[in-house]
């Protein structure tokens, strides 16, 4: 639940700031960090919430920090609980797969490319 509350703080921190212009190239390179991005914010908020919906379905409390009980999404089902626990499972596989293409791609703007693209994601 601490992972849903930052994600959604960083997405009206994103909304409400501007967004470095791309370094890519290409228009092509530019859609796929674009695309990128709006993958790894789907995931971001895909993940907790089907964590939340699997607990919800198996009848286990959810409660932020431990200490305050949050609602049942759904109530206890076991088909629901299976697909959800599915949908979580492939989301992190996919966040892996996405995560690793990014870090790829970092790392080959700072080595080949020699732009400014991980310095720009420092402070």
């Amino acid at each position: 639940m601490l992972i849903l509350l930052l994600v959604v703080a960083r997405l009206l921190w994103r909304i409400k700031n501007t967004i470095p212009v791309a370094l890519a190239a290409n228009r092509l390179q530019r859609a796929l960090a674009y695309g990128a991005h709006g993958i790894l914010y789907i995931l971001m908020l895909a993940l907790p919430l089907s964590g939340w919906v699997t607990s919800s379905a198996a009848n286990f409390p959810v409660k932020l920090f431990w200490l305050i009980p949050l609602p049942a999404i759904v109530g206890p089902d076991h088909a629901v609980k299976s697909l959800a626990a599915e949908v979580h499972e492939i989301c992190v596989f996919i966040t892996i797969a996405i995560l690793l293409v990014h870090i790829g791609a970092a790392l080959r703007h700072h080595f080949t490319l020699g732009d400014s693209l991980l310095k720009r994601m420092w402070f």
